[in-house]
C-alpha cells in the first residue's frame, strides 16, 4: 500500500472539498418571492390600463389591484372601471376578476392567462345600457387576457433561466429554480 505525505493528503482533501463545494451551489435550489404589494405599485405606475374593442366598446382599469390566492392558484384582480359604448356617455363601474397567470421568460414579463369576470357593478343604468353590458361581458375577459401584472426590468433580480414552476402563496408570487 503507497503511503501519501502530509502535504499530499491535504491537498487531496482540498480538492474534493473544493469539487464539493462547486457541485452544491450547481445544484441547489432556489426561490423568489415577488411581493402582492410590489406587484400592485408595478400596476399603479402603469395605470390605466384600457382595452379598446372598437367600434364596439373600450374598458379602462384606473387603478388595478391585485390579491394572489394559495387556495386557487388564481391572482385576483379589483378596480374602478369605466366602459364607454358607442354614443353613450361614459359608464362607471367596479370590475373583479381571476385569472391564472403565466411567465413569458423571453420578455421577462408576469401575464394573466384565462381571466373570468367575477363581478361586474355598475352604477344606475337604463335597460337598453344594461342589455348591451350583458353582450359584452364575455368579451371583456378576453381583452385582458395576456395583460401584464408585472415586467422583470431588473436583471439582477431575476436568475436568467425561467423558472421552474410558479406558484402563488398570500403573500405574494413564488418563482422556483432549479
Amino acid at each position: 500500500m503507497k503511503q501519501y505525505s502530509f502535504t499530499q493528503r491535504c491537498f487531496g482533501t482540498f480538492i474534493l472539498l473544493f469539487a464539493f463545494c462547486v457541485q452544491i451551489p450547481a445544484q441547489a435550489k432556489s426561490t423568489y418571492l415577488l411581493p402582492t404589494n410590489l406587484v400592485n405599485l408595478y400596476l399603479q405606475i402603469h395605470a390605466p390600463i384600457a382595452k379598446d374593442f372598437s367600434p364596439f366598446f373600450k374598458i379602462q382599469l384606473d387603478s388595478p389591484e391585485i390579491i394572489s390566492r394559495a387556495s386557487s392558484q388564481r391572482i385576483e384582480l379589483a378596480s374602478p372601471v369605466l366602459i364607454t359604448l358607442p354614443n353613450l356617455n361614459t359608464i362607471k363601474g367596479f370590475l373583479k376578476l381571476s385569472s391564472s397567470y403565466r411567465y413569458d421568460g423571453a420578455t421577462k414579463k408576469l401575464l394573466l392567462r384565462e381571466p373570468k369576470i367575477e363581478s361586474l357593478e355598475i352604477a344606475k343604468v337604463n335597460a337598453s345600457t344594461d342589455k348591451i353590458l350583458e353582450q359584452i361581458n364575455p368579451y371583456i375577459a378576453q381583452l385582458f387576457n395576456g395583460v401584464v401584472v408585472y415586467t422583470f426590468e431588473d436583471e439582477k433580480r431575476m436568475v436568467l433561466k425561467a423558472p421552474s414552476q410558479i406558484m402563488l402563496e398570500d403573500q405574494g408570487i413564488r418563482f422556483y429554480f432549479d
